[in-house]
């Protein structure tokens, strides 16, 4: 609670005075914009520095009674010497985790300081629910908090309520801390930042750290306070209630501070007026989370690591893709994985690859260029989320490469329906993964004639080359089945002597993991929010459908989902549940145990299921 206190009111009085009107000249002594982040982390340091530790005192009868001391950490810029703030800060952040979970510290209060808190805490809250809120609303919220802080003493003894908090801790700092060191890498790499982007990110981080205090005391207020945030706030307050247990604070933060940076002021519907709240207050909250996306601003990148808020169709229609999304979301991941600055690639060179890479895409109903921005921005959530630090860059490049390239000249038919044809495609890769042989080959082609590899070392362009092969043959839905046990085995097998998964980059077949996770990615849009998983749904069915008048033009016996003619109402909901059922849902089941983040896509996953459901049952009547 103190943490959330006093991190708040370290920016807030920025981020208020940034979002109210221009900033006013700038007095002496008073920090600008640009000091926001330094003089609220300054303050932050200090109160970190000032947490109190129990100590036993020995009495004269014997006894021993608690007393604490303080320990404070000053910052002062001018003695700081070489190692200035931005090195004690460091420092701090470092020893802050471990003084958490030291036995010594009640981050929780004192009895004798629960007034205090709950003058400030009121005073935060009202100012942090303050915009286009109503009377009726602000009641609600302020109640929960009253509610919360009277059961403050009570309940200091729970050491399941004090872990939670902890939890609520941890996650918060993390999350503000990743916030700040992304906006310090784009300006060591020379990016041009936005401060007020950062402020709003800062601010949306609060605003969900508010919504999981008041959901953690679990009284009806706190409910009905929680139902009345941002659809956002509701879903990331389910999902970390629901994934505390098994997801580390950093990976929690991981999502804290993807959903803040993708949370913009007027995203989502609020209420103007003190009307009737029933509405407000009804409704699945993580459905409203899911559906709550926001089109992709090509002038920042975070957003394109967002699993929730990157709507592929309306980004392949922007103008500012001039009709190659392909292309252009690659080479932004390829930035924004900073694959340029740790490997040999020439960034022309990429550039006019994987234009004619996009360029040999067909324009069939799924196994299009769209399809392929898709897989790879899955990709890419996939890595941002917690593959990066499982991964070496030439893991990074190679599973980007991969889902860019994986069905390059793709015919809209299927590998049976080319060999039962007896095409020239079939005759020439042997009737075997016809499609899949067509695509590693033309990637092939083109990197030679590119020269996408070139600076690689021999043993380097090797390797890639070694994993290319493996992992786009294993797209083939034919080996789906063996890829999953293989990757079952090594998930047994790559373990450490606690028996936690190693991180991959040390398994010695490295290549099964790298493949099972493209496979993944290839296969994973079911799992994006109903209104971005349908039309895919649709799109594959279009695809069966053209094939099976192929087929059928030519004499040959149609499969019943491929045959327009047995279609009726639920037969695409239907398909896609058995698909999710027995293929998607097991395959990021596996994908879970070196990936936890994979939680989000089952959960949506399970929401389409009931929406697919509904649409099937009048069916059947």
């Amino acid at each position: 609670m103190c943490v959330f206190v006093c991190v708040y009111s370290c920016v807030y009085p920025y981020a208020r005075g940034r979002r109210e009107g221009p900033p006013e000249a700038k007095k002496e002594g008073e920090p600008t914009g640009d000091d926001f982040v330094s003089v609220g982390l300054k303050s932050t340091m200090g109160f970190f520095g000032s947490m109190k530790r129990n100590k036993s005192k020995k009495m004269k009868d014997g006894s021993t009674r608690e007393t604490t001391t303080k320990r404070r950490v000053e910052i002062d810029d001018d003695d700081a010497g070489e190692e200035g703030a931005s090195g004690q800060l460091q420092r701090v952040v470092e020893e802050f985790p471990e003084r958490m979970d030291s036995k010594e510290t009640t981050p929780r209060g004192l009895s004798h300081h629960t007034q205090h808190v709950r003058k400030s805490l009121r005073a935060k809250t009202m100012e942090l629910h303050g915009f286009a809120m109503s009377d009726s609303k602000r009641a609600l919220v302020l109640g929960a908090v009253e509610e919360l802080l009277d059961d403050y003493d009570e309940d200091a003894g729970s050491s399941s309520i004090l872990m939670d908090e902890l939890t609520i801790y941890r996650t918060t700092f993390r999350t503000l801390r990743r916030l700040l060191e992304m906006e310090l890498a784009k300006k060591k790499s020379g990016v041009q930042t936005n401060h007020e982007v950062c402020i709003s990110s800062v601010e949306n981080a609060l605003n969900l750290a508010n919504a999981l205090i008041l959901q953690f005391h679990g009284s009806e207020a706190s409910k009905d306070a929680v139902s009345l945030l941002d659809p956002v706030a509701r879903g990331f307050v389910g999902q970390f209630y629901s994934n505390k247990e098994s997801l580390s604070s950093t990976l929690l933060a991981q999502n804290m501070a993807e959903l803040s940076l993708s949370m913009r002021p007027n995203s989502f519907p609020r209420e103007e007026s003190s009307g009737d709240l029933s509405g407000q207050l009804s409704g699945d909250s993580s459905e409203q989370f899911n559906s709550a996306r926001v089109s992709i601003d090509l002038r920042r990148d975070d957003r394109i690591v967002s699993w929730s808020s990157f709507d592929v169709f309306k980004f392949a229609k922007d103008p500012k893709v001039n009709g190659y999304p392909l292309r252009t979301l690659a080479m932004q991941l390829f930035e924004h994985f900073r694959l340029f600055d740790s490997l040999p690639l020439k960034e022309t060179r990429v550039s006019v690859f994987l234009k004619e890479i996009e360029s040999l895409y067909n324009q069939v109903a799924y196994h299009n260029n769209v399809h392929a921005t898709d897989v790879t921005q899955a990709m890419a959530y996939f890595i941002d989320s917690g593959l990066i630090e499982q991964l070496e860059p030439v893991h990074v490049f190679t599973l980007l490469l991969s889902t860019v390239v994986h069905d390059v000249g793709h015919p809209g038919f299927n590998n049976s329906f080319l060999v039962d044809s007896k095409s020239e495609a079939a005759e020439r890769w042997n009737n075997s993964s016809v499609n899949e042989n067509g695509h590693l080959f033309t990637t092939y082609e083109l990197l030679e004639k590119h020269k996408v590899l070139k600076a690689f070392a021999p043993e380097e362009q090797s390797k890639i080359t070694f994993w290319l092969r493996k992992i786009i043959l294993h797209t083939d839905m034919e080996f789906h089945g063996e890829l999953l046990q293989k990757m079952i085995k090594e998930v047994e097998m790559e373990v450490n002597e606690l028996g936690d998964p190693r991180p991959i980059k040390e398994w010695n077949s490295v290549w099964i993991p790298l493949a099972f996770i493209v496979h993944c990615a290839d296969i994973s849009n079911p799992a994006r929010p109903y209104e971005l998983a349908f039309p895919w749904a649709t799109m594959i069915t279009d695809e069966f459908y053209i094939q099976g008048d192929r087929t059928r033009d030519l004499m040959m016996k149609v499969d019943s989902f491929l045959d327009r003619k047995l279609a009726k109402p639920g037969t695409t909901q239907n398909n896609q549940l058995g698909f999710i059922k027995f293929v998607v849902k097991p395959t990021l089941a596996i994908l879970k145990a070196v990936l936890p983040s994979v939680d989000l896509l089952i959960e949506i996953l399970n929401t389409n299921v009931r929406a697919y459901e509904e649409a099937v049952e009048p069916a059947k009547t």
